[in-house]
């Protein structure tokens, strides 16, 4: 994975392929910061939205509320751990924005925990 700066188009097409959101929104999102950066509260307040969602599903009454239930999970936990290396591993200077480029590292929930994040934060704090 590249670590440098995400543009303005990458961070669109990652808030609406990770997170969810509508290109509308997305758009919104991304020009309230500079290139693909989003401020750090907007993942925590995105979280918090996509887990009211998820209780609102948590017994679906069918097939298509299991699926929204479903892809709602995978963007909220998204969101929580955009919020959490934002605010702890990858901090900026401002402390006040994060990289969307960090999404690209939670585009298979599955393999995160094979990452060396270790490496990585140290590769960000170095480079």
């Amino acid at each position: 994975m590249d670590y440098s700066d995400c543009n303005y188009e990458r961070g669109i097409e990652l808030l609406q392929n990770e997170l969810g959101m509508t290109e509308d929104d997305a758009e919104e999102e991304t020009r309230k910061q500079w290139d693909g950066y989003i401020s750090i509260p907007n993942p925590k307040e995105l979280y918090d939205r996509l887990l009211h969602r998820c209780i609102v599903l948590e017994e679906p009454g069918d097939e298509d509320e299991a699926d929204e239930l479903e892809r709602t999970m995978t963007h909220s936990i998204k969101a929580f751990l955009l919020f959490l290396v934002g605010l702890t591993l990858f901090t900026n200077k401002t402390n006040k924005n994060v990289n969307l480029i960090w999404l690209e590292g939670t585009h298979d929930l599955y393999m995160v925990h094979e990452w060396s994040w270790g490496r990585v934060t140290l590769d960000f704090v170095y480079t």
